[in-house]
């Protein structure tokens, strides 16, 4: 959600500087724009010109697949095109708009993922799942990959009562945000090896090392063990760099921040840089102004 929400600001640019301030109601040009894909220029194109175009949301691909009883994994091409058929096929020729607009609800509110509602379901007599009462079994699904593990180093770096907060690249993961610097670890180096490597990646020197206490968070692909740690700046050329900011605590809430830096940013909030403790502050994610 994090890149819809740059393509959403960047498709509004796009939309305000070439389109005066208005959506085209072309499928091929909408899918020009940032964030906007086949199932979504439909959904554009029909729902807001009431345009004859199909599409093909999450809930529309477990719906069809039910009511075709398709019992391949619904990410396989050849389903997706009997699907993509099948919802051009079906459509009325008037009232477009109120026809996807009513599969969409009839997908999310009774063809629901888990226990669909087909006793009240309105097209009940067509489905071929519900028929050989197989519906809780479809969609199949390709079984997933195990998720990959990393360990990230995450620094704390304290300078007269502020933190150091660094913006990620624009590309990659949570791209765009901002976060502690951190640093991929291949294993459990000793503090002097990770204040190095806090050197060699970010051209910070810093002292009193003190470690937090390890943190798991799960994306969708990957699993990653963050090992927070505190440390006192002493050099480095970080105040000329734009991607850079030192802030007190109460200023991170002005940027965005991924959840997982949230919860480590509380978590050594409880100790100052010279080990007193210190209250805690709750730090909340907060929209930023765009």
């Amino acid at each position: 959600y994090y890149a819809r929400a740059r393509n959403l600001h960047k498709a509004a640019r796009q939309i305000a500087a070439n389109w005066d301030g208005q959506l085209p109601p072309n499928p091929a040009q909408l899918q020009k724009l940032p964030g906007i894909g086949r199932s979504t220029a439909g959904a554009i194109a029909s729902l807001a010109y009431g345009k004859r175009i199909p599409i093909l949301d999450g809930n529309l691909k477990r719906l069809f697949t039910r009511l075709l009883a398709i019992r391949k994994p619904v990410e396989e091409p050849a389903v997706l095109k009997a699907l993509w058929e099948f919802s051009e096929q079906i459509l009325p020729a008037e009232q477009v708009s109120d026809f996807n607009q009513a599969l969409m609800d009839l997908g999310a509110m009774v063809c629901t993922p888990r226990t669909p509602a087909c006793p009240g379901c309105p097209v009940r007599e067509f489905c071929r799942a519900a028929a050989k009462g197989i519906q809780d079994q479809l969609p199949l699904r390709t079984s997933r990959r195990p998720r990959a593990r990393r360990h990230i180093a995450v620094a704390m770096v304290r300078n007269r009562g502020r933190i150091l907060l660094t913006r990620r690249s624009e590309k990659g993961l949570l791209g765009g945000l901002w976060s502690l610097p951190e640093f991929p670890l291949p294993a459990r180096p000793d503090s002097e090896q990770i204040l190095k490597d806090l050197h060699e990646q970010w051209d910070i020197r810093a002292r009193d090392f003190r470690p937090g206490n390890e943190l798991e968070h799960t994306f969708t692909h990957l699993q990653v063990t963050y090992h927070p740690f505190q440390c006192l700046y002493e050099t480095g050329p970080v105040l000329a760099r734009r991607d850079f900011r030192w802030l007190f605590p109460l200023q991170v809430t002005r940027y965005p921040l991924p959840a997982a830096m949230l919860r480590i940013l509380n978590q050594q909030a409880k100790l100052t840089g010279n080990g007193h403790a210190a209250p805690v502050v709750r730090i909340r994610a907060r929209a930023p102004a765009v």
